[in-house]
């Protein structure tokens, strides 16, 4: 799937904030059976130029596609849509966009099938408060041509303790 940059990105951002903006107005009406959350995250690793100083024999055999920096974002709307029920349940949908090799060493091109963007839709089941039953579905897309995404269903188990 291939992409135009800037403007891929853009467009990808205004879909997120529309989608949020369109989950707003249940949380109006529902009070606390609305939650949404987001989260954008740039790191800095900066490790290429420590790793000779390390250990000077591993410097030959470490990989150059590690980043020197990611980038990465997501906003997730959910809303329990029967908060009277005895057990509680929860639907989901987040959208990410992420690239694990946004700012790459010196002479070292990204890979782009490492910028990559995400649609998850999904439902909890939490038969006790601490306790959480989860399913989803991911449409991933990433900007390579040369090597597609695979979606995947999931499942998941989460407990507090």
């Amino acid at each position: 799937m291939a992409h135009d940059g800037v403007n891929w990105r853009t467009r990808t951002q205004r879909l997120a904030l529309a989608v949020s903006a369109a989950v707003l107005p249940f949380a109006t009406f529902g009070g606390s059976a609305v939650h949404a959350q987001s989260i954008m995250r740039t790191p800095n690793l900066h490790i290429s130029p420590r790793l000779p100083s390390v250990n000077p024999t591993v410097a030959t055999r470490i990989n150059p596609n590690i980043a020197e920096q990611m980038r990465g974002f997501y906003v997730e709307p959910s809303v329990r849509p029967l908060p009277g029920l005895k057990y509680d349940v929860a639907a989901f949908l987040r959208y990410e966009n992420f690239d694990t090799q946004f700012r790459m060493p010196a002479g070292v091109l990204p890979l782009k099938q490492f910028d990559r963007s995400a649609w998850v839709v999904g439902a909890s089941y939490y038969p006790d408060p601490d306790v959480v039953l989860k399913i989803d579905y991911s449409v991933i897309r990433n900007r390579s041509t040369l090597f597609g995404s695979l979606d995947s269903l999931n499942l998941g188990l989460g407990w507090w303790f």
